[in-house]
């Protein structure tokens, strides 16, 4: 049993979390809308051409397609802003006017971001008929359906002042792989060694066909009518290097971290650290393909591609609530070491209390300090190992 998560972290952490939240949520939402949004552009005669942008030249229908890529990134939606909305309604328990305003606000917004993605298709003068009442449909109930399951599903605030029961399984793995697990390390080296292989594979190569067939970029308006190779535009390196700099970060970062025996350092910076990456990989990635015009990369449809755009997405979430769970956790070990204490100085038991040795996750707990950090050497290992998938 736990206290509240968001109660045992920081007001600083508590804004970071939000604002992660708050972006994955709206990404996903718009991810999912746009993969209909394709789907039904594809099945119509009259605006195949534009489906064709993400689904080539597939015989399947394009809504097969998008019955299977949206769901997954809806639900991821739906999870971060329930997450999202929990945490303002516990934040802001004692002022349920603010706490009712912010949550408003919070769903306008996504609602009204996923518009400004959509809306440009839903108005195009090609499209007409049935293939323009589902994207209205998209626009004024999917994306809104989505917020509203969030929004009844949401724990109330009153959830800041019961304990939050864990289940067995969920205990075990943190106690061996969670952010204050023994196993922690390990974790991290497989997690992110798999990242770094899937997106530099699968990221790398586009980006760098992508940048050599279009050096200079212009407005989005001038895409398909006017192409900029020698003046005019915006140089187009700079996506592709703000991936490669992500993964040279990613195959270093944990040999530099993991290494640290300050908590903060190879615990809470870690987790940081990677957010902020699968941020890079899933967002930045996601919307300057979009922005750009290139539909087949912004939205893949082929499980390698589409498991780099998820993987990201929804680790974000993850990580998330490993950090509000390791911060509750590690308040509860001191507050349970605390008591213990003051019980043995009460029952003149100081004996025994000495020779008790604590747990490694209470001992970091009081003394803020990683008992088993990761070797040297190994983290060197890791890097090699990493920056070797890179090239």
């Amino acid at each position: 049993i736990q206290p509240d998560r968001q109660g045992s972290c920081s007001p600083a952490t508590r804004v970071a979390l939000g604002v992660l939240r708050f972006f994955v949520a709206v990404m996903a939402s718009v991810i999912s809308a746009d993969y209909i949004v394709f789907g039904v552009l594809y099945d119509s005669e009259e605006s195949r051409w534009i489906g064709a942008m993400v689904f080539g030249a597939v015989d399947a229908p394009g809504l097969l397609f998008a019955a299977f890529q949206a769901p997954p990134f809806a639900m991821v939606a739906v999870v971060a802003l329930r997450d999202l909305l929990r945490q303002v309604a516990t934040t802001y328990a004692t002022a349920p006017c603010r706490k009712r305003a912010i949550q408003a606000a919070v769903a306008v917004l996504m609602w009204l971001m996923t518009v400004v993605v959509v809306g440009p298709f839903a108005t195009n003068p090609g499209v007409r008929g049935s293939a323009a009442a589902l994207l209205l449909g998209i626009l004024f109930v999917w994306t809104p359906g989505l917020i509203a399951y969030a929004w009844a599903t949401a724990p109330l605030s009153t959830a800041a002042d019961r304990p939050i029961v864990r289940s067995r399984v969920a205990l075990l793995y943190d106690k061996y792989f969670g952010l204050n697990g023994k196993y922690f390390g390990l974790k991290v080296q497989a997690s992110q060694l798999l990242s770094v292989v899937l997106q530099a594979w699968t990221r790398l190569p586009l980006l760098g066909a992508f940048v050599s067939v279009h050096p200079l970029l212009g407005p989005f308006t001038d895409l398909g009518r006017v192409e900029y190779y020698d003046e005019g535009g915006s140089p187009s390196a700079p996506i592709f290097w703000t991936i490669f700099a992500a993964l040279v970060v990613n195959a270093l970062y944990p040999a530099v971290l993991l290494v640290q025996r300050d908590a903060f350092w190879s615990r809470r910076a870690v987790a940081v650290v990677d957010a902020a990456l699968d941020l890079v990989y899933s967002a930045v990635f996601f919307f300057a393909m979009l922005t750009n015009g290139v539909f087949a990369a912004a939205l893949p449809i082929w499980p390698l591609a589409t498991l780099s755009l998820f993987y990201p997405t929804v680790h974000v979430v993850f990580v998330c609530r490993a950090i509000e769970a390791a911060a509750a956790d590690l308040a509860a070990r001191a507050r349970r070491a605390g008591a213990l204490k003051a019980a043995s100085a009460v029952r003149w038991n100081t004996t025994t209390a000495r020779q008790r040795k604590s747990s490694v996750r209470t001992s970091m707990a009081l003394t803020g300090r990683v008992e088993d950090a990761l070797p040297l050497w190994k983290g060197v290992r890791f890097a090699a190992v990493a920056l070797g998938a890179v090239a």
